[in-house]
Formats: C-alpha cells, sequence, structure tokens
C-alpha cells in the first residue's frame, strides 16, 4: 500500500510499516459514534489534529490491534505522539495537502479489495475487467520496466491507478493524481494539439510534449510518452508516463 500510495498520497510519520501484517479494513474515526472495528484496521483520523485527541486515539487503536492511523499533513510529531505510537504498534502516516479523505477512502478500499471497486455503486473501476488493486500492480511493473511514473487512465482521462514516485514529476502529473483526473486546461491543450487523436489511431508509443504550468513556463513541466491500451478494436484507456529522456528501443517493444 504504501509503495503504490506514498510520497503522493501518504508519507511516512512514525512506525514501519513492514511489520504489519495485513490491513484488515479501512474505518473513519468518528469521536461520537465510535466505529467497532477490525483487527488490522486503517483508521482514518478526519478532522483531528490535537494532541490530547491523538493520543488518546492511539491508546484506544492499540487496544484495538489496528494497524495504522492517517492524519492530515503536516502532522505534529512531539514526544507524547511518538510515544503514544510505539506502545500501540501503530503506524502514524500523513495524508498530503490538497487530497481529500474521500479520495484516500476510495483508493484504499480500491487497493484492498479482491474484486473490482468503484467510484460509486454500479462502476466498477476497472480497465477490461483488470480490477483497479491489480492495475496498481500493472503501473508498479510499467514503471519499473521503464525507470518512469505511470498513471493508467480511461477513455475520459480519469485515472484509474498510478504508480510510486510520483513526487518526481510535474505540477500536472501532481494535480491528475490528486484530483483522479487529468485537469481541465491540460486535457484542452493536448486536444488542440491533436494528441488523443493520435494516441487513439497509433498502435505504438507516442511522445507528448510539455505542457507549460499555470504560468506557461514549459520549463516547469517534463514530456511525457503515452500508448492506448486496447482488447481487440475496442479502445479501453491509455497508459502514460513522464520521462526525463526519450523513450529508447527496449522501452518501446511490446
Amino acid at each position: 500500500m504504501m509503495d503504490d500510495l506514498g510520497s503522493t498520497l501518504l508519507e511516512l510519520v512514525r512506525g514501519d510499516p513492514d511489520a504489519v501484517a495485513e490491513v484488515g479494513g479501512v474505518a473513519i474515526h468518528d469521536p461520537l459514534d465510535r466505529p467497532v472495528l477490525p483487527v488490522g484496521a486503517l483508521v482514518l483520523g478526519v478532522g483531528l489534529s490535537g494532541v490530547e485527541d491523538i493520543t488518546d486515539l492511539l491508546g484506544e487503536l492499540g487496544g484495538s490491534r489496528a494497524a495504522a492511523l492517517v492524519l492530515r499533513s503536516p502532522v505534529t510529531l512531539n514526544p507524547r505522539v511518538s510515544e503514544a505510537a510505539d506502545d500501540a504498534g501503530v503506524v502514524l502516516l500523513g495524508l498530503t495537502r490538497g487530497a481529500t479523505w474521500v479520495q484516500l477512502d476510495a483508493m484504499l478500499r480500491s487497493l484492498l479489495a479482491d474484486g473490482d471497486v468503484g467510484a460509486g455503486p454500479g462502476d466498477p473501476e476497472s480497465l477490461g475487467g483488470l480490477p483497479s488493486g491489480d492495475l496498481f500492480a500493472v503501473a508498479n511493473a510499467i514503471a519499473a520496466l521503464l525507470d518512469a511514473p505511470v498513471t493508467i487512465e480511461d477513455r475520459s482521462n480519469r485515472v484509474l491507478a498510478f504508480s510510486g514516485r510520483q513526487d518526481e514529476t510535474d505540477q500536472g502529473r501532481i494535480e491528475t493524481v490528486l484530483g483522479l483526473q487529468v485537469p481541465d486546461r491540460y486535457a484542452r491543450v493536448l486536444t488542440e494539439r491533436g494528441v488523443f487523436g493520435e494516441l487513439f489511431r497509433s498502435s505504438e508509443p507516442i511522445a507528448v510534449d510539455p505542457v507549460p504550468d499555470r504560468l506557461g513556463d514549459p520549463g516547469a513541466s517534463l514530456p511525457r510518452a503515452a500508448i492506448a491500451v486496447r482488447a481487440g478494436d475496442e479502445l479501453l484507456g491509455s497508459i502514460w508516463a513522464v520521462l526525463d529522456q526519450p523513450l529508447d528501443d527496449r522501452a518501446r517493444r511490446p
């Protein structure tokens, strides 16, 4: 989970994620109606910021054998909070600024799901029948092969999965991942340039020149390579890699 979401949505504040045997589910903390937590719960501490509240909750989570507590970054890590997290055996994580709790909850449940889990009822988050949890593994495998951060998107430029190392990219990619959608201003430029038309006609990877950021600085953006994903003649979506150098022949091979 940290490999998939770490540094893009989550940062490690305290504890050892490798020591967590299993995440049993996602729960949202409600101080007025405490949920019954599964063993290994990953708890979202929405609106939780005070040291007293955090340390008290960590004590409760330790008794419930929870796996981790997520707080909004920046997390105040003083000796009391550190000691409470260590005593509880609970990993403390921070949710990146700009990301929403709804996005994180959807991503976590998607990664934990055995089957298709969508953004809403009847809307499976899949590409060609492949569950979104598996799509994250695919994105990371492609990123390792290309040595480049990757997103997998549907035909509407909605992000279905992404690899790690998104913090090494540019503002456009970060906004895309945090919003789970290519921002309209970037999509308009790509449409005007004919990028989507070329992408969806081609069976080969295409090179995409940088799109200037909000201030119009092309130097603040990075080039990309993209390839369409098809099942026979049916267009399913596309895969996008942010590059610091052009794809070589090895990377372009099917």
